[in-house]
């Protein structure tokens, strides 16, 4: 952890596959971290978390869980909102593409669909976009995270959205970047496919911080964080403390150059 990031993760526990990791990485430059999740509601089993987002404008945590819920919580881990869902059983990626919206971004594993989420109704928009033409359809091992990099850190073409939406599959360990168009459900162009490391799969967690222009990775069996631009290039690699970790969110105290 560097003197301009405090880097936020979600140790959770679930089943998951080995992989075939065999990169050197730096030994984790901090503590083990803090638990901020005691306050989490109980869905009718339990609450497990699976994604998590920072959101800059409101300064607060987003969180999926994958029995079907999106959460809210300060940093310090009181619970502000929740929302329950019963039908959507595999929620486990989630992204802010422009904090100034009303809106956030969830991904389905199984279905491998980004649904877009109200923070202001706490509802569903209605709006989705299938990306189960692109992404390996694996059963448990689908669309696993999701973050968003705005037009100008990316080396793809702009988009009118603003930017691309990065999504992590477990069971390949490969991002796959797509074109959303926010204003029409269902409007997707497949843009490119990044392999962050051969071989390493089981990747769970995705961020992308503007203002630092790093991309994080982290890769569940190899307790793995890489620190990577946005074209998938690998600058750095951490082992993690911890183990079954399935979501990350930075948050930086250094100027965007991105204005919403």
């Amino acid at each position: 952890m560097t003197k301009k990031l405090s880097l936020i993760l979600a140790l959770i526990f679930g089943l998951f596959f080995l992989s075939n990791f065999s990169h050197a990485a730096n030994t984790w430059p901090a503590g083990t971290g803090t638990d901020i999740g005691g306050n989490l509601p109980p869905d009718p089993i339990v609450y497990e978390p699976s994604g998590l987002a920072w959101h800059s404008r409101l300064g607060t945590l987003f969180i999926v869980g994958d029995s079907g819920n999106i959460s809210e919580i300060t940093s310090d881990g009181s619970l502000l909102h929740n929302w329950y869902n019963g039908s959507f059983l595999d929620l486990e990626g989630i992204a802010v593409a422009n904090p100034a919206s009303n809106y956030v971004y969830v991904g389905e594993e199984g279905n491998r669909t980004i649904y877009e989420f109200d923070i202001t109704s706490w509802t569903l928009s209605g709006k989705s976009w299938d990306l189960s033409a692109w992404m390996p359809d694996v059963p448990g091992q689908g669309l696993e995270a999701l973050t968003f990099v705005p037009n100008g850190d990316h080396p793809y073409t702009n988009s009118s959205s603003g930017g691309l939406f990065y999504a992590g599959h477990q069971g390949d360990g490969k991002i796959y970047v797509f074109d959303i168009n926010l204003s029409l459900s269902g409007s997707v162009n497949y843009i490119s496919t990044i392999t962050p490391l051969a071989g390493t799969t089981d990747l769970s967690g995705l961020d992308y911080e503007p203002s630092t222009q790093i991309l994080y990775a982290i890769f569940d069996s190899s307790d793995l964080l890489l620190e990577m631009n946005a074209s998938g290039t690998v600058l750095n690699s951490y082992d993690m403390p911890g183990s079954a970790q399935e979501g990350v969110a930075v948050q930086s105290n250094k100027l965007s150059k991105h204005n919403y």
